[in-house]
C-alpha cells in the first residue's frame, strides 16, 4: 500500500481525476447559467421617429427582428420614418421576438379624378364630408359666383391653380394626392357688379386669387405663361362688369419691362 502512494503513476491518475472533476464542475455551472438565462425577457428598444435602417440595426443588436407591417403617407413627415411599433417601447419580450412597425411613405397615394363622386352642381357641405371621409381630401371655399340655382352648390373645383371640374365637364388624367386639398367656387344668389381690376403685369396666380367669386378668367393666348400682358375689357378707373362675367387675358413667360417693381 505504501508503495502505491509512492508511485508517481498513482498521483498522476489522481491529478487527472481532479482535473476531470474540475472541468465537469465548470461545465455544469456553465450549463446552469445558460439554463437560468434561457427565456429571460429583455426590454424592447424605442424605435419611434427612427429610420427603418436605424431601427433594424437597433433591434438586431438587442436580439429582436424588425418587421414592417404597414406604411402610410403623412404630410410633412420624412419617408421611411417609424411612427408606430408593437410591442410598445420599454415592454419586455424574449430574444428573437418580432417587432412590427408602421413607417411613413415617401410619397402620397394618388387618387384618380374619375373615382371621385359627382361634384358639379352638388351641395358643397355634403361633398366636403364625402371627400374627407372617403378620400382624405381637404376642401376649402375659394369664392362665389352668382347663379340662379340654390346657393352653396359647387360650380368649380380647383386643384392648385387649375380648374379641374366646371360646367364644361371634368378634366382628364388628373390625379389628386391623398391628403391633398381642393378649392371650390360655390353658387350665390348675390349678383351685382364688380370693378374691373388692373391685371396687366400681375402673375396668373395673382389674377386667379382676385377672380375668385368676382369674375372668370379666359386665356386668349399664351397658355402656360406666368405674366399677364393684356386684358379685355381693359382696366379703367370706375369700370365695372357683371359678377361672374369673364375677363379675357393674354399670358407671357416673361415679365414686361414696363411693369413696375411692386404692384398694389
Amino acid at each position: 500500500m505504501q508503495n502505491m502512494f509512492k508511485s508517481k503513476y498513482f498521483w498522476l491518475h489522481i491529478g487527472l481525476i481532479l482535473i476531470a472533476i474540475c472541468v465537469l464542475i465548470a461545465i455544469v455551472f456553465s450549463l446552469l447559467g445558460m439554463y437560468t438565462h434561457h427565456g429571460e425577457k429583455i426590454p424592447i428598444p424605442k424605435l419611434l421617429e427612427l429610420t427603418v435602417d436605424r431601427g433594424t440595426n437597433l433591434c438586431e443588436d438587442a436580439g429582436f427582428e424588425l418587421i414592417v407591417s404597414d406604411s402610410v403617407f403623412v404630410v410633412g413627415q420624412r419617408g421611411g420614418t417609424i411612427i408606430a411599433q408593437n410591442p410598445e417601447p420599454a415592454s419586455f419580450a424574449k430574444e428573437g421576438r418580432k417587432v412590427y412597425v408602421t413607417i411613413t411613405k415617401f410619397s402620397a397615394d394618388m387618387i384618380s379624378i374619375s373615382t371621385l363622386p359627382a361634384l358639379y352642381g352638388k351641395s358643397y357641405e355634403l361633398k366636403k364630408k364625402v371627400l374627407l371621409d372617403g378620400f382624405e381630401i381637404q376642401s376649402s371655399v375659394a369664392g362665389y359666383l352668382f347663379d340662379k340655382g340654390d346657393p352653396g352648390q359647387i360650380l368649380k373645383v380647383i386643384l392648385g391653380t387649375d380648374t379641374i371640374i366646371d360646367q364644361n365637364g371634368i378634366a382628364e388624367n388628373i390625379n389628386i394626392p391623398r391628403g391633398g386639398k381642393l378649392r371650390f367656387i360655390l353658387s350665390s344668389k348675390e349678383g351685382g357688379k364688380v370693378q374691373v381690376p388692373d391685371l396687366v403685369c400681375r402673375t396668373y396666380d395673382e389674377a386667379i386669387f382676385l377672380a375668385a367669386g368676382n369674375f372668370q378668367l379666359a386665356i386668349r393666348s399664351g397658355e402656360g405663361g406666368e405674366y399677364i400682358i393684356s386684358q379685355e375689357p381693359a382696366f379703367a378707373p370706375g369700370s365695372v362688369i357683371e359678377r361672374g362675367d369673364s375677363i379675357s387675358i393674354i399670358l407671357s413667360d416673361t415679365r414686361p419691362l414696363e411693369c413696375p417693381e411692386a404692384i398694389e
